[in-house]
């Protein structure tokens, strides 16, 4: 009998130890795709905080032509002409810089929801 009990215990315990064994491997399991995700995060965010400053050095260069072009086309231009011309620009200009800010505060709640 008492090897019986002997024989239970070791059972007992075996069960224990790959029960414990497979927690650890569930656990590393998920600590690397945890890991691969926060890589995989960082990169996007890296990635869509490069395209904003990118947009925005394109707007900045953008307004700079179209003054250019303002300050060059504006001899040539009835005063109709320049007013419609000032208004699509003022327009798409507004546009772009609503999409930057847009973007921005997209990318700001994204990380929050994600790190938080």
């Amino acid at each position: 009998m008492a090897e019986w009990g002997l024989i239970q215990k070791v059972q007992a315990s075996r069960a224990r130890c790959a029960y414990t064994v497979w927690g650890n491997a569930c656990y590393i399991h998920t600590y690397i795709h945890a890991t691969y995700i926060c890589i995989i995060l960082h990169t996007y965010i890296h990635t869509y905080i490069h395209t904003c400053m990118h947009n925005i050095t394109y707007l900045h260069t953008y307004l700079h032509t179209c003054m250019h072009a303002c300050i060059y086309f504006k001899p040539f231009l009835t005063d109709g002409q320049q007013t419609t011309f000032r208004i699509i620009l003022h327009t798409y200009i507004h546009t772009c810089m609503h999409t930057c800010m847009h973007n921005i505060t997209y990318l700001h709640t994204y990380m929050l929801h994600t790190y938080v």
